[in-house]
């Protein structure tokens, strides 16, 4: 992830871990939201949301947002947005989100920003 080191899948890797540097492996195929620093869960922002892509395969996810506090999750009150990568065609799709909750506060078409990470 940080160093963009390519690993063969079906083998053991030993890698050093220091804190600062902890090491995370990407399978291809994957697509990890990364959203800005935040102090807590009831903070906003109104940054994009960086979608990093790892092509080589096909992906899918739901991205899951409530309002951050509260309970209202329990009474319906979030969003559900799908998230899709084709991999033969190197296309993202990305649903209309679902659902609402109090304070949300987006303009879906300025919510993301695409990062495809290199084959």
């Amino acid at each position: 992830f940080h160093s963009g080191q390519r690993f063969h899948g079906g083998q053991t890797i030993t890698a050093a871990a220091p804190l600062d540097d902890i090491p995370l492996f990407v399978r291809a195929g994957s697509i990890i939201p990364i959203g800005p620093v935040l102090q807590s869960t009831s903070e906003k922002s109104s940054e994009p949301i960086e979608l990093r892509i790892y092509p080589g395969a096909d992906a899918h996810f739901t991205l899951y947002e409530d309002a951050g506090d509260g309970y209202g999750y329990e009474n319906g009150e979030f969003t559900l947005t799908r998230i899709r990568w084709d991999d033969t065609a190197r296309k993202l799709h990305i649903s209309p989100c679902e659902g609402h909750y109090p304070g949300i506060e987006f303009d879906p078409k300025d919510r993301y920003t695409v990062k495809p990470m290199s084959d």
